[in-house]
């Protein structure tokens, strides 16, 4: 019988009504925070163009400056969008902050959903997957030393050990299969879409079968790692919260219509229950 060990961490996506800069102060203040506080990990995303998304276009120089402000947190990617990037310079930037950082880095990869984004960097989205399996076999690769392009080339600094701190997000059966084949780690959003023939799923019904795929995956002798991302929203008091979501729903629903496309507050979820 295996042991499971529940850790949790803080995810923000960098949502705040503000200047960029101030953006990125307060999700270092709340990563240092979340450190004094005693939680295991800190993960942002990435989102090219968008502010309303989630304004944090390049994650590992934001993380690389929050690495000397912190000791002990696991400084999480939640997700690179892996198909937009150049893999041997990912392979590298993130080979750099793992040092800087004292070997703290999660890597998570995903896909992408953005269809605009793909566009600007020259890919067709309909392309992502084909090109998410290319690139993320070039990262693995180089983190493992292989050759590269030639036999004098290999990633410095060496970061073997990056290949037990890979995670892969996914909302489909497939990707949960490939996740576990690969033996990396398991991300579960927040929130996905719902299937056709079931829009009135609850979230763990969709992603129960996602796990039940990467579990049955795994190679002999890899420890599962599952993290699921969930949102908390901290207030003072229950009016608060009733009002700041009732503005934030406002936006979204106005954002879906053709109208402002001004962002609601940051929250803060709770990603990795890690197991």
């Amino acid at each position: 019988m295996t042991s499971t060990t529940l850790r949790l961490g803080v995810f923000t996506r960098l949502l705040d009504e503000t200047s960029p800069a101030e953006r990125y102060r307060n999700a270092t203040e709340q990563i240092v925070r979340a450190e004094a506080l005693g939680f295991h990990s800190a993960w942002v995303a990435q989102h090219h163009f968008h502010a309303d998304e989630g304004g944090l276009p390049s994650p590992a120089v934001f993380l690389a400056s929050v690495a000397p402000l912190t000791r002990r947190i696991r400084l999480g990617f939640g997700v690179i969008t892996l198909p937009l990037e150049h893999p041997l310079r990912v392979a590298e930037d993130l080979a750099v902050l793992d040092e800087i950082s004292g070997g703290r880095v999660e890597v998570g990869f995903g896909t992408g959903g953005t269809p605009s984004s793909f566009r600007a960097f020259g890919h067709d989205p309909a392309d992502r997957r084909r090109i998410y399996a290319e690139y993320l076999d070039t990262v693995t690769q180089a983190w493992a030393g292989a050759e590269l392009g030639d036999p004098t080339n290999q990633l410095y600094p060496p970061a073997p050990t990056l290949l037990q701190r890979q995670w892969e997000a996914t909302f489909s059966v497939e990707g949960g299969a490939r996740a576990g084949a690969g033996g990396n780690g398991l991300l579960l959003s927040r929130s996905q879409p719902r299937p056709e023939d079931h829009p009135h799923a609850r979230l763990w019904e969709i992603q129960e079968p996602i796990v039940a795929a990467y579990l049955e995956n795994l190679p002999d002798g890899v420890a599962p790692r599952i993290a699921a991302s969930r949102t908390v929203f901290v207030t003072d008091d229950e009016a608060t919260a009733r009002r700041e979501a009732e503005r934030g729903l406002r936006a979204v629903a106005g954002r879906a219509c053709g109208g402002s496309t001004r962002p609601a507050r940051s929250s803060s979820s709770s990603p990795p229950p890690t197991r």
